[in-house]
Parts: structure tokens; C-alpha cells; sequence
């Protein structure tokens, strides 16, 4: 490596620089945030990194660097704004005498914290991101939706209701009706075969079963239900519970992680324990 080219990697990253990093990550949700979906290559990000590496590169002003030197570098300036803006915070919050808060950021940090969010923990409900450009919320995206999109999910409680027959208490035929043993029954031929619906036959039993005994059918079939619907309730409460937990032990690993990379960070995991 010659002298100059020494130089241009110790120099310190320009203004410009810093704004053309800021403008890639405002123009990009996918290279902001990191999240690849399937509309796009795989290697997307990385494709972004390299060129943005050539316009930092062919500044007039600034080092001249790899993309993983210059991802680190600009890691390392988002981690440090953040660490920055929390100590300002945490002196705002401090009571009593004492001179004021003689933290400020310049208009690039608070512009590098209006992308990359205030806080550097994401994915739980418990902690809120402030600030950042935002993805669109489900509910957004569920406006955007042509209306036939949104009957997906049919109401077919009137199709049930249909299936529900009413008992109906037939009452004994009368004799006359039945047939005399001098009566000459004419003689038929072999019927057709004929089709049925279920429906039928569920309401011939209907018909044949007291009130009584429907109202226990519709009672045993009600608390079936029931007992089913608290099963899913409660499977969807450990559901959460397990969720909830991962959530716990991923942000624990990215705090230590951070802790690693900032030792003068600091940071009580016991708070953790309070949700």
C-alpha cells in the first residue's frame, strides 16, 4: 500500500459522503432495513453496497475504501449517534442543579437517526421504535386493497343455519290409515334407484326424536364446542408465551453483541425480567 493511498484511508469521511450513505438509505426500504422479499435477487443488498461504494469513491472529498470497510465504518458512525443520542436523553431526564446538557447533535445525526430509528432493538411490542422511516403497517397495505381482495374469508353462518332443523313432533297415524289385511295391495315394479341428500336423513331422525332429546344433542354439541374454542385459547396463549421468550432471548444476545462491540456501553439485563 503507497503513502497516498495510506492517506486516503485514514482520512476522515466528508460531508458528502455521509449524504450520499443517507440519501441510498432513504430511497431504498430494502436496503434500509435489510429485508430481502422475493420480488428481488438475493445478492440485491449486496448489489446496492457496491454502488454505493462507487459514488463514495469518486468524491472529491473523503477515503477511498472497500464495501466491507465502508460498511463498517458507517456501522460504527450509526452505533456511536445512537449511544450519543441516549446519553443527551438520559441527562435531559437527570433533576437537581448542575450545568445543562452540553450534548448536541449535528443536523446529519439527526438526520441518520430520522432513517435508522432512535432505538437500535426492534420486533418486540414491548420496545417502540421512535422515529425512522417506517414500512407499511398491515393495516396500510389492507386500504391499498381492491375490494374483491377483501372477501377472502366467506360468512357461511347462514349456510349453517340452513342445516338447522327445527324438531318437529309428528303425532301416530290413525287406523284408518293403516292397511287391512283385506285390502289387495297393487302390484309395483322395482323402484328406481334414488338419490338423497344427507339433510334428508338428518331430518328423518329429527322427526323421530322427542324434544328432550334434541335440546340435550344441541347442549352436548354447544359445550363441545366450547371446550374446543378454550383449547385453542389456551394454545394460542402458550403460542405467545414461547414467542414472547424468543423475543426475550433475542434481544439479550443483541445487547450483548453490542456490549461486545462498545464495552463502554452499559446496561442492566435484569430490567429485562419486568415483561
Amino acid at each position: 500500500m503507497t503513502l497516498l493511498d495510506k492517506k486516503k484511508r485514514l482520512a476522515k469521511t466528508s460531508t458528502f459522503q455521509y449524504e450520499t450513505y443517507l440519501s441510498f438509505m432513504e430511497e431504498c426500504d430494502i436496503f434500509r432495513t435489510g429485508i430481502i422479499n422475493p420480488t428481488v435477487p438475493s445478492d440485491y443488498i449486496l448489489k446496492k453496497w457496491e454502488q454505493l461504494t462507487v459514488k463514495l469513491n469518486n468524491c472529491d472529498t473523503g477515503p477511498i475504501l472497500s464495501v466491507t470497510e465502508w460498511q463498517k465504518r458507517f456501522s460504527n458512525w450509526k452505533n456511536s449517534t445512537r449511544m450519543k443520542y441516549r446519553s443527551k436523553v438520559e441527562d435531559l431526564k437527570c433533576t437537581g442543579g448542575g450545568p445543562e446538557s452540553n450534548i448536541q447533535l449535528s443536523v446529519l445525526e439527526e438526520r441518520g437517526l430520522s432513517v435508522w430509528g432512535r432505538v437500535a432493538v426492534t420486533g418486540t411490542t414491548k420496545v417502540k421504535l421512535v422515529g425512522g422511516l417506517q414500512l407499511p403497517t398491515e393495516e396500510e397495505l389492507r386500504s391499498n386493497l381492491e375490494p374483491n381482495d377483501l372477501l377472502l374469508n366467506l360468512d357461511i353462518s347462514e349456510d349453517l343455519k340452513a342445516n338447522l332443523m327445527e324438531p318437529i313432533i309428528t303425532e301416530p297415524s290413525s287406523s284408518s290409515s293403516l292397511t287391512k289385511e283385506d285390502d289387495v295391495l297393487p302390484q309395483c315394479t322395482a323402484p328406481n334407484k334414488i338419490k338423497t341428500r344427507k339433510v334428508h336423513s338428518t331430518r328423518s331422525n329429527i322427526n323421530s326424536k322427542t324434544v328432550k332429546g334434541v335440546g340435550l344433542e344441541l347442549l352436548s354439541s354447544y359445550t363441545n364446542n366450547s371446550t374446543a374454542r378454550a383449547k385453542e385459547h389456551q394454545a394460542q396463549m402458550e403460542f405467545e408465551a414461547k414467542k414472547l421468550r424468543l423475543e426475550k432471548i433475542k434481544l439479550k444476545f443483541e445487547i450483548s453483541k453490542y456490549k461486545f462491540e462498545n464495552p463502554e456501553f452499559q446496561f442492566d439485563e435484569t430490567e429485562l425480567n419486568d415483561w
